[in-house]
């Protein structure tokens, strides 16, 4: 919930990511492509970031080559969060690394009309701003656990403001069933309702 307030802004001198890697979705336009940047110059050592079209995750990311300090890492992994098939090779490729530091998670859809996902039958929205985002974040843990540090891992789920104005129906049918219905289509409500419930009930 949105308190009014905002985080202090940290420093580079505060912000310590050498020997450091992160696995940032969605990363390669917007926004996040220049959050991104913004972790290179703090000495991030090894950036992974994902696209829906890695060739556009390749180009983005030779465009801004100039802006990398030497010695940095930076992968660009293929991801369609339209699809739940490629997260077991998501979390395969996980595996080879040493550790994960920190993942972001930044991956989203925006669509006005009802769309259905051809491969899971669920809305696009619904697909893409939550199961495909929500998923990684249980199949990541047990590949996280054995990968101790000082320092935990952390799992950042960036998402809208607007989880905090859901208004859906309660106390009716199966969440997912209801938001799967075209006729009761409503756009905020299914953007924000399925991260509303979940952060409810953690």
């Amino acid at each position: 919930m949105n308190t009014g307030k905002y985080p202090p802004a940290v420093s580079p001198a505060d912000a310590i990511l050498s020997g450091k890697t992160a696995i940032i979705t969605g990363a390669n336009s917007g926004l996040v492509f220049c959050q991104n940047t913004e972790l290179l110059r703090l000495d991030l050592s090894r950036l992974v970031i994902t696209a829906r079209d890695e060739v556009e995750g390749e180009a983005a990311e030779k465009a801004r080559a100039d802006e990398k300090p030497l010695g940095i890492s930076v992968e660009v992994w293929s991801l369609d969060l339209a699809d739940c098939d490629p997260m077991a090779s998501l979390i395969q490729r996980v595996k080879t690394l040493k550790r994960p530091d920190f993942v972001i998670q930044n991956s989203g859809a925006f669509t006005l009309d009802f769309k259905k996902n051809p491969s899971t039958k669920h809305g696009k929205v619904i697909q893409v701003n939550y199961l495909s985002n929500a998923l990684p974040c249980i199949l990541l843990l047990p590949v996280l656990a054995p990968k101790k540090a000082k320092t935990p891992t952390r799992i950042v789920w960036v998402y809208f403001e607007t989880a905090a104005w859901a208004s859906f129906k309660r106390g009716g049918s199966f969440l997912f069933a209801a938001l799967d219905k075209p006729l009761s289509f409503d756009f905020i409500d299914r953007l924000t309702t399925p991260v509303s419930t979940w952060l409810g009930s953690t």
